[in-house]
């Protein structure tokens, strides 16, 4: 009979794995002179063995109970599962050497679940609410997240499931979610979503257990038996055996269970036995694959305790051995050593055009080392850190941050890469500037340079030409200096709408103008929808003429009138308003028609003739001060901002019409009329008790000096 073993290419160590395991390593092997002791918050990884063999090295896992007993000589290294951000605080309280071994691509949806839930999404989770994993996620929320096993899961557990779908919400996963399950939920999540939901989708399955997932089922569907080698507690370890289990007989193991081994082999020769009447030249295939957990070096045994296990149970059962075992790769059926396809599988090296996950080491004059995880040594030359010029790059990263990176040169003979942060950023950039054009959004950025015809700008690592027409600054095509007039944009925030973009030819155009008036437009249409009279409003003074004060309250324009400014007389806006200030008013009238928008600056706690009315009454005999005349008479002021009339017919009969300006006499209270806030004053009465001629109209024409 022949037999073939074929170990899945992507089976073993992850890169997140394989970074955390040599970073525990590291710390080993230079901790000879340090008299502290070495810990790992909970299991580096789930795999027994590799844990037992770190507690060989004296490296030992710690709970978080166990705090209360370390010291500041200790090490404490993060597990590659991440914790939340507490416990960081914690261990940097009591002052331990704390080194993150946490997994880049885990980091990163720290940090997606940090900013939206800071933004007041409701974070939804797809995966095990019991593992360290999502522990670590939501411990990093600024909110409560929702954690559901599946789409159905999500489903049933949604109470007035229209309403939630109007919410801001943000899906992810575990990093190794079923793939497959997820592109089935993404696909119903888009399906019941409205369109007043702000809806954020992150795939957040790791690309290497993307890979490992489809590999899997590849290989389980071309084999009549399927090993996943890896621990049972690991969550990526039991996702592969479920994919694989669809397609054929498939077992687990850690590598130490030599008896479940012979069982899978002996399972395998039956399975083969009962499916063909004629089992010689028939070839029996056995499928190995590996969890994200799974070492090397137990890979390796399994290989060999299935290639012993299979051709002592073919002994056994009596059937002649025609073909020795191989070993293939899963993708031609070329059959070669162990040690070479591990090998070429394990040990991969990286090549120019690559995108990789670098850990920065340290920062230089001219550079920036990194870790990518091989044996060459990462370089990042600063100007290929980032778009903006002159940045120093310890404002904003920091040694031990992870950053995505395009491989620009290797040179395997003297160990080093090249590597660029600014390619890697542009590529992620065309894509959400893309998305940017295609939904009209309007994005951060900064001014890097002033070029001829315009300016460029760094956004999302991509650089953006702004012409100057689309600036927002005026200028004379025709005059030679009008560059220079755009030198006032250099290095300063601005707000740009993407209006051209071409990433094959590198190209992308954008306008200030445009995103100014988009804003604008928004701001308008959001003020109109909520405007009402007698709403009150922050603004900030525009401008001053000899009528009003025209006031930007957030892209409208509304008016105080000269009359609306102040309780007290002024005569022009600028005795009480600049250019500039900052003003709280409130609508007094609105006309939508016209865009019209009457403001007042009054303070109605304020308003004089109020307070005149709480201390006056008709009847009563108070000071008063001639302010102006007119042929009818003369006004005096009662209070600040509240005048009453003296009709002629009311002047001392002694004086007749010899009442002037800044008089000041004693005249009694006659009349309020509080409707028309108008007050009726007498001289007369106090000095003869003259009766109020009632048949003179209460006229008020044209003040005069």
């Amino acid at each position: 009979m022949n037999y073939n073993i074929i170990i899945d290419k992507y089976a073993g160590f992850c890169f997140g794995v394989a970074r955390a395991v040599s970073i525990v390593e590291k710390a080993v092997s230079g901790n000879s002179d340090n008299p502290g002791k070495i810990y790992t918050f909970g299991d580096i990884i789930h795999n027994s063995r590799v844990v037992e063999n770190l507690r060989e090295k004296g490296v030992y896992s710690i709970e978080y109970e166990q705090f209360r007993d370390l010291t500041s000589k200790d090490t404490v290294i993060i597990r590659s599962h991440g914790v939340p951000e507490r416990i960081f605080d914690e261990l940097h309280e009591i002052g331990v050497n704390v080194i993150d071994g946490t997994c880049p691509f885990v980091k990163k949806i720290h940090n997606i679940v940090s900013e939206y839930s800071s933004k007041g999404y409701e974070i939804i989770i797809f995966g095990d609410r019991s593992h360290a994993e999502i522990i670590g996620i939501v411990g990093n929320c600024q909110n409560t997240p929702h954690i559901y096993a599946d789409f159905n899961d999500f489903l049933d557990k949604t109470d007035n499931f229209k309403y939630f779908f109007q919410k801001k919400l943000a899906f992810i996963s575990q990093t190794t979610y079923n793939i497959i399950d997820w592109e089935q939920a993404v696909s119903k999540i888009k399906l019941h979503s409205s369109d007043f939901c702000d809806l954020r989708i992150f795939n957040t399955v790791c690309d290497a257990t993307i890979k490992r997932q489809h590999g899997a089922k590849n290989l389980s569907e071309s084999c009549d038996i399927t090993v996943v080698v890896g621990d049972n507690s690991s969550s990526n370890t039991r996702k592969l055996y479920d994919i694989c289990a669809k397609n054929c007989t498939a077992y687990i193991t850690d590598g130490k269970d030599l008896t479940g081994l012979r069982r899978c082999a002996t399972g395998a020769i039956s399975l083969l036995l009962s499916r063909l009447s004629d089992t010689l030249g028939k070839t029996l295939t056995v499928g190995i694959t590996a969890g994200a957990s799974a070492p090397r070096e137990v890979i390796e045994e399994v290989y060999n305790l299935m290639d012993d296990s299979i051709k002592d149970v073919i002994g056994t059962a009596g059937v002649e051995e025609t073909g020795a075992a191989g070993v293939q790769d899963g993708s031609d059926g070329a059959e070669e050593s162990f040690e070479s396809m591990l090998n070429a599988n394990l040990n991969r090296r990286v090549h120019k055009g690559n995108r990789v996950v670098g850990v920065i080491t340290g920062f230089h004059n001219n550079e920036v080392t990194v870790d990518i995880g091989t044996k060459q040594t990462g370089f990042v030359p600063l100007e290929e850190f980032s778009e903006i010029p002159d940045e120093d790059p310890k404002q904003n990263a920091k040694v031990g941050e992870e950053v995505e990176l395009i491989v620009t040169q290797v040179n395997d003979a003297e160990g080093w890469v090249t590597l660029s942060k600014s390619k890697a950023d542009a590529r992620t950039g065309f894509d959400a500037l893309q998305k940017a054009l295609n939904n009209n959004e309007v994005l951060d950025a900064v001014i890097t340079d002033v070029v001829k015809g315009g300016v460029v700008a760094a956004i999302k690592g991509v650089r953006v030409f702004i012409p100057a027409s689309h600036s927002g600054i005026r200028t004379n095509r025709n005059d030679e200096n009008a560059d220079k007039a755009l030198d006032v944009l250099f290095k300063k925030p601005v707000r740009i709408k993407i209006i051209e973009l071409d990433e094959k030819r590198n190209k992308a155009v954008g306008s200030i103008r445009e995103a100014m008036n988009i804003e604008r437009t928004a701001a308008k249409d959001k003020f109109w929808s909520d405007a009402a009279v007698g709403k009150t409003y922050t603004g900030t003074v525009r401008s001053v003429t000899n009528y009003g004060a025209f006031v930007d309250l957030g892209g409208v324009d509304g008016m105080i009138h000269l009359s609306e400014l102040s309780w007290d007389k002024v005569t022009h806006p600028s005795q009480v308003v600049k250019v500039g200030d900052s003003v709280d008013v409130t609508i007094k009238a609105l006309d939508p028609e016209k865009n019209r928008i009457s403001l007042t600056y009054k303070d109605p706690n304020g308003d004089p003739f109020s307070n005149f009315l709480s201390k006056f009454e008709v009847g009563m005999d108070i000071p008063v001060k001639v302010v102006s005349t007119a042929s009818f008479g003369a006004f005096a002021e009662i209070i600040p901002g509240v005048d009453g009339l003296i009709h002629i017919s009311q002047f001392p009969a002694d004086k007749g019409n010899a009442l002037k300006k800044d008089d000041e006499v004693t005249a009694r209270i006659t009349e309020i009329d509080a409707d028309r806030k108008r007050i009726s004053l007498s001289i007369r009465a106090i000095s003869e008790d003259a009766p109020v001629d009632e048949n003179v109209p209460y006229v008020i024409p044209e003040e005069t000096e």
